[in-house]
This record gives structure tokens, sequence and C-alpha cells, in this order.
């Protein structure tokens, strides 16, 4: 009836119709760049998970109170479970805290936040600990010291690969 369209990505779409009238939208997302990243996250990941492996299977053993019997097959998947087990613990300390937060009109923030930041140690511990329960024939761990010190060094290897250290390069 009269109306032209056009629309590329990235852009807006702009309609003209018969009597002169513009209408112009927002741009249209283009998906390039999503595509484009996928392969520098699956790069961290690995890079993550042989890293881990490798604490597991060389690292950890080092620590008193620490003993891994298995072979390095055996470390990567327990990395893998750290690695949930370390995304799980996180986000149940993230539901309590904004419970807690929520429950009592944010008074709780007075001791919420200082043990985020002096117990940011406490998550991997305990993820460490648990993938110790789910495996005990591959991973034992004495007490709790050990498995503080154990989780510290898997946590620093998280965040040596997060987006932090190594950021995304934005393609051109």
């Amino acid at each position: 009836m009269g109306t032209q369209s056009s629309l590329q990505a990235g852009t807006g779409s702009r309609i003209i119709f018969s009597g002169g009238t513009e209408l112009i939208s927002a741009p249209v997302p283009s998906n390039k760049r999503k595509f484009e990243s996928g392969g520098v996250t699956m790069t961290r990941l690995l890079i993550r998970v042989l890293l881990s492996a490798v604490a597991f299977a060389y690292m950890l053993p080092m620590i008193t109170g620490i003993d891994f019997n298995g072979n390095f097959v055996q470390a990567i998947t327990m990395s893998v479970a750290f690695a949930i087990m370390f995304w799980l613990v996180d986000l149940l300390a993230l539901a309590l805290s904004a419970v807690l937060t929520v429950t009592t009109f944010g008074a709780a923030l007075v001791w919420l936040i200082p043990l985020w930041i002096v117990g940011f140690w406490v998550i991997p511990a305990i993820a460490l600990v648990w993938v110790a329960n789910i495996m005990p024939g591959v991973l034992t761990i004495a007490n709790w010291t050990a498995a503080a010190v154990g989780g510290l060094i898997l946590f620093f290897i998280s965040f040596l690969t997060s987006n932090t250290i190594m950021p995304r390069t934005n393609p051109v």
C-alpha cells in the first residue's frame, strides 16, 4: 500500500508511508558478535579445566591433609565436578544472602558484606569438601585448613581465567 521498508542488522528499520511519514524503529541487534566470541569462552573454559586438573593431580597433594589417588583423567573429572560444586555453593550463598537481606529489610547487610569480603576463601573450601565427599576414593581431605588452602589455589586458577584477567577481545 505504498510503503517502503529497509532493514539491516545493527541499524534501525525505516518505514516510509505513501504520505511521506517516516517510522524509525530501534536498531536490530546483530548476532555476529555473539557467535565470534564463543571460541574465546570455550578456550578459556578448557584452560581453566586443564589448569584445575593439573592442580588436582600435582599441587593439591603437596598440601598436608589432601591426598589425590588417581590419574589425569580423574583429575579432569574432579576439576569439572569442582566447577559445578563451586557454582552451586556460590548460588546457594547468593540466594541465602538475598533472602536474609530481604527478610531483615537490609539489616543483615551489616554482617553479610564483611562476611563476603573476608570469607571469600570459604566457598571454594566448601566446594572442595563436597567434591571429596562425592569421590572419596580419589580425593580425601583431612581437615578444613587443608580444604581452605586447596580451595584458594583453585579459586586463584578460576580468577586467572576469568573475564577480569583475560578480557574478551572485541572482533573488528
